[in-house]
C-alpha cells in the first residue's frame, strides 16, 4: 500500500485552489473608469494656448440577471478641477473650475446641472452609460508663458457605482 501522507494536503490545496478560482470573478467587483485628456493642438506660441477635452471612459455592463441590465448612468461629474505644471517645475494645483448636481442621482432620466467657477466648459456631459465615455470640452485656455513644455493636470470628482471616485489626468503642451 502506497505512503498517502502527502496526497491529503495536495487535495485540500487542489480544492481550495479551484474553488477560489470559482469564486474570485464574483467578488471582483467592477473596472473603475479611465480619464484621458485632449489638447486641441499639442504646440503653440507664447502666450496663445489651445482647447482641451476631457474624457472619461466607462466599463462596459454586464447583465444584472439574464438578459436585463441597470440602466442607471454608470458615472455621474461632480466636480472638475484644473492644475498645471510649468516649464521650470512650478506646479499650480489643481483649482476647482467646475461643479455639477445631480438631485436624484439614482434616476435613469435625473436632471443634472454644472456651473462655473472660473473656465469656461463648452459642454460638459455629465453623466456617463455602460461602455461610453464623458466628453468634457473646455474652450481656451490661454496665456502659457515661458516657453517650454507645460503639463495640464485635470481632477475629475464623480459617483460610480453610488460611490465617489477621483480620476487624475493630464497631457502635455509645448510652447514656444
Amino acid at each position: 500500500m502506497k505512503n498517502l501522507k502527502w496526497s491529503i494536503p495536495v487535495s485540500i490545496a487542489l480544492l481550495a485552489v479551484a474553488f477560489s478560482l470559482g469564486v474570485t470573478p464574483l467578488l471582483a467587483g467592477p473596472s473603475t473608469p479611465t480619464i484621458s485628456v485632449v489638447p486641441a493642438v499639442s504646440s503653440f506660441p507664447v502666450g496663445s494656448g489651445t482647447d482641451f477635452t476631457v474624457y472619461v471612459q466607462v466599463p462596459n455592463n454586464s447583465p444584472v440577471s439574464g438578459n436585463f441590465y441597470d440602466l442607471r448612468p454608470a458615472f455621474v461629474v461632480q466636480t472638475i478641477s484644473e492644475g498645471q505644471t510649468e516649464p521650470n517645475g512650478t506646479v499650480i494645483a489643481p483649482t476647482l473650475i467646475v461643479t455639477c448636481t445631480t438631485p436624484d442621482y439614482p434616476a435613469r432620466y435625473a436632471a443634472t446641472s454644472c456651473s462655473k467657477t472660473s473656465l469656461y466648459p463648452g459642454r460638459v456631459d455629465t453623466r456617463a452609460y455602460w461602455g461610453s465615455n464623458t466628453g468634457i470640452y473646455f474652450l481656451g485656455l490661454v496665456g502659457f508663458s515661458p516657453a517650454g513644455t507645460w503639463t495640464i493636470t485635470f481632477v475629475v470628482t464623480g459617483l460610480y457605482f453610488g460611490n465617489t471616485i477621483t480620476l487624475t489626468g493630464s497631457t502635455h503642451v509645448r510652447v514656444s
